[in-house]
């Protein structure tokens, strides 16, 4: 917990802050609101795997969302991560004006091992997170387009190797990532893990790949890729469903579900909308000081949880069917 050191001075992890309401702002989106909306969030998205799992894995559209939720689960463990906070805002009973776990050494070690590994699964999940929205795109793409040859080239094989092979990807740069952290103890009582400054500044490895190749791949591109593809989809879609009656005339039907591209347009629709709110604000709101940096992330991060959380909505309202499996978990009456 930040302390107060005088009337107009607040001391957060050695740096001392005079606006109470910034310091108060930055308490309860860290303390509170983003671990509560992580959390429920996951909750959901627990939800979501068990309607998806009753639903059929083998439909290739199921093993997409399966792949999307997972990653979004494990990008939710960053703001969950119960030792960060711990880390930043206390109690720190001993040396109030510092950071880190000041509780002993083995519940110490235990809160490292638990920093660790929330941010190593955190970090890794929210790369691949904004992979999969891309392959689920491709997938509505050959199914709205080239309906005749969709079960063909969309196989459940071909599926499951997409979705890897996101997880794949990410995970050298997520394990090269973690390699940038020290664990740093202070007076032999203070535990914490900090950044590498050094490696930072001065690795050109990591700046090519983190301020340019990573923000690319993770951002602009599938940002990108998943307004036009979904635009493309709903104009196909539209036009499509307005010949519907000629084509059932003709002997014909349509060959893709509604529902199903309903629902993976309606969550590639909602990753789209907060990616770019999530950029604009990145990249257009400055930062004037360290704690609005810190502020500013924070609220980053919600919108970010946002599009992670919203899963188990999405399904249960776009597509009955699995609003019927939900009811079915919950022993709703169906009919």
């Amino acid at each position: 917990m930040a302390r107060n050191k005088t009337y107009t001075s607040f001391t957060i992890c050695n740096f001392d802050y005079t606006d109470k309401y910034r310091v108060l702002t930055l308490q309860i989106m860290d303390c509170y609101i983003n671990p509560i909306v992580s959390i429920l969030g996951f909750i959901a998205n627990m939800m979501s795997i068990e309607i998806l799992r009753r639903s059929g894995l083998n439909k290739t559209s199921n093993i997409l969302l399966l792949g999307l939720v997972v990653s979004d689960s494990m990008s939710q463990l960053t703001t969950m991560n119960f030792a960060i906070i711990l880390e930043t805002f206390g109690p720190n009973w001993e040396y109030p004006e510092l950071c880190g776990w000041q509780y002993g050494d083995e519940l110490n070690y235990f809160l490292l091992v638990c920093n660790i590994v929330f941010k190593f699964l955190g970090f890794w999940g929210q790369y691949v997170n904004t992979a999969v929205p891309v392959l689920i795109v491709v997938e509505r793409v050959l199914a709205v387009f080239k309906p005749l040859a969709f079960r063909d080239i969309v196989t459940r094989r071909a599926v499951v190797v997409g979705v890897v092979s996101t997880y794949i990807f990410w995970l050298p740069w997520s394990v090269f990532w973690m390699t940038i952290y020290n664990v740093s103890i202070l007076m032999s009582k203070v535990m914490f893990l900090s950044r590498d400054t050094f490696l930072i500044k001065e690795t050109t490895v990591f700046t090519v790949f983190y301020f340019y190749v990573c923000d690319i791949l993770s951002s602009w591109f599938p940002m990108s890729f998943v307004i036009m593809g979904c635009i493309l989809t709903w104009v196909k879609v539209k036009r499509t469903l307005n010949q519907r009656k000629k084509l059932t005339a003709a002997g014909q039907r349509v060959q893709w579900s509604k529902k199903t591209t309903r629902t993976l347009l309606t969550t590639c629709s909602i990753f789209s909308i907060t990616h770019v709110v999530y950029s604009v604000m990145n990249y257009l709101i400055p930062d004037d000081d360290l704690l609005i940096h810190y502020i500013k992330l924070d609220f980053m991060s919600l919108v970010y949880l946002i599009n992670a959380s919203s899963n188990f909505f999405v399904y249960v309202l776009a597509n009955r069917k699995l609003m019927n499996i939900f009811r079915q978990i919950m022993h709703f009456d169906c009919h």
